[in-house]
């Protein structure tokens, strides 16, 4: 009689388990002084996963469907960077690091 809800009980951690393995999380920092980046956007090409780093730059996407993608990163004034993936590689640690943008304007003169 036990023996049934014991089953149950071993798919649900063995279920959860897999789920949980399909998980990429990391930092975004700034390429030359290192420092965390907040506020940056980070998803996964072609769903609806996404999410914005935290004060420290770190992100988490969980659950994500099985296939191949491009996590696309990006912040203001730095530029994008994209890294392909499939979810057979998961879960996966990821340090991303951003270059800003640099842009030169023309002299301009004030009188």
């Amino acid at each position: 009689m036990y023996k049934i809800p014991a089953f149950f009980c071993l798919l649900l951690f063995i279920g959860g388990g897999v789920a949980a393995q399909r998980t990429i999380s990391g930092k975004v920092v700034n390429a030359s002084t290192q420092e965390p980046i907040p506020g940056s956007s980070v998803f996964v090409s072609n769903t609806s996963f996404g999410t914005v780093t935290t004060k420290d730059g770190s992100f988490e996407l969980i659950d994500i469907p099985p296939g191949k993608y491009d996590l696309i990163i990006s912040s203001v004034g730095y530029e994008t960077v994209a890294h392909s993936f499939t979810t057979d590689k998961l879960p996966m640690r990821m340090k991303v690091e951003l270059n800003q943008k640099v842009r030169e304007l023309a002299n301009v003169t004030v009188e």
